[in-house]
């Protein structure tokens, strides 16, 4: 099925990105955007992505676009 390859290579590319981030949770997480939101993968990385790096104190740049609005 090529949701189930989609959801892999999913989870692979946030594994890469969000060290520490536990593989059966970023799964879950796919498949629950796919299941109750009919959002694919590929455009549910970015929020998955953003949840797991949240949960883990991870930021992905100094100038990531969320910084915006905020005092320097």
């Amino acid at each position: 099925m090529s949701d189930d390859t989609g959801i892999e290579s999913a989870v692979k590319q946030v594994l890469a990105a969000v060290p520490g981030a536990d593989e059966e949770a970023v799964t879950a997480e796919f498949e629950k955007y796919l299941s109750e939101f009919l959002i694919p993968p590929s455009d549910a990385m970015r929020s998955v992505m953003r949840r797991f790096q949240t949960q883990l104190n991870i930021t992905s740049a100094p100038n990531d676009s969320t910084e915006r609005g905020h005092p320097a």
